[in-house]
């Protein structure tokens, strides 16, 4: 999660982690595409209106999750890759140069995290 996902914020990963781990996921799919399910309803019930949505009369599910996709996508989105930000891998990790709006140029090393399989 933490390559794919390198600017979620570490109490979010927690939380899926910890989702990913309490189901038996590898019986029926790979756990890329567990993690990437689970990041998606994570974002979808915790963090948009979508429960509320789903709830109004008239509203299918597939609508609910159909007007809500775009700030899913937007949020998973905001994870993946800073905006106008360069990185390189190197051996102790991530360098990410980012550029805030004042323009102040903001170097960190995002460290890696071994798999456990």
């Amino acid at each position: 999660m933490q390559h794919h996902h390198p600017l979620c914020p570490e109490a979010t990963q927690i939380a899926i982690a910890r989702k990913v781990a309490s189901r038996p996921w590898w019986t029926k799919t790979t756990m890329g595409r567990a993690v990437g399910m689970t990041i998606q309803n994570h974002v979808r019930h915790k963090m948009t209106d979508y429960d509320s949505l789903y709830q109004i009369n008239g509203i299918t599910r597939e609508e609910a999750h159909a007007a809500i996709l775009p700030e899913v996508n937007a949020v998973v989105g905001s994870w993946q890759e800073a905006p106008e930000s360069e990185s390189y891998d190197s051996p102790e990790g991530r360098r990410v140069s980012l550029t805030s709006e004042s323009g102040e140029v903001i170097r960190a090393r995002i460290r890696r995290v071994p798999r456990v399989l």
